[in-house]
């Protein structure tokens, strides 16, 4: 049994569960939504994140579409994958692809990135990296990107083991299964009628 959401009632105390639905059923959008939440919030993501660019199409000789490129804490470039239902969509062997074509990124060009995403000068999208990494005098990143596959489902065991038998070998590549609840919430309005009277 996964993990369970309740919502006490602070006025009887009662509990009542939250019900996890999909974002299909919720009409949420992959783009829209799951990354707008992302790009404010990357905690959703299980650790801070500086993100350096989203729809980033910029690739040598290629015009697919990484849907987040980030830092994080370390200083690691990595790849983030969305996917409403991850199901069939072969998110790991985009990110894969993603991740090579992103294992060539110098400092300056993520400078580049983090300038025109966060609409800041250059000067400052560098302090803004280096203050996030805690390191002054951070300048150099390594040729081997982490991997996000963020998804509100990940009912693909096809996907699954190729990431298990990846991470065998070192590739820092990990599912994050983000799933919304509906709750109802009921509030009630109590009017009190105003009665008015006059004198004669």
């Amino acid at each position: 049994m996964g993990n369970q959401i309740v919502i006490v009632d602070p006025q009887n105390g009662k509990l009542q569960k939250a019900k996890p639905v999909t974002f299909a059923e919720l009409g949420l959008k992959e783009r829209k939504d799951l990354e707008e939440w992302i790009k404010e919030n990357t905690e959703i993501l299980g650790s801070p994140l500086l993100v350096l660019s989203s729809e980033y199409d910029k690739f040598d000789k290629s015009d697919k579409r990484l849907d987040l490129l980030a830092l994080d804490k370390g200083g690691k470039v990595v790849v983030i994958e969305l996917k409403r239902d991850a199901a069939r969509t072969l998110a790991d062997l985009q990110a894969i692809r993603y991740a090579a074509f992103c294992s060539t990124l110098t400092f300056e060009r993520a400078v580049e990135l983090r300038s025109k995403f966060a609409r800041v000068e250059v000067d400052t999208a560098k302090r803004e990296i280096r203050d996030f990494i805690e390191d002054p005098s951070f300048s150099t990143l390594d040729n081997k990107p982490r991997i996000i596959l963020a998804a509100g489902s990940f009912n693909d065991q096809e996907l699954t083991s190729c990431v298990l038998w990846l991470r065998e070998f070192g590739v820092d590549i990990r599912c994050v299964e983000v799933t919304p609840y509906r709750l109802v919430l009921l509030r009630y309005v109590f009017l009190k009628r105003a009665i008015l009277s006059s004198t004669r």
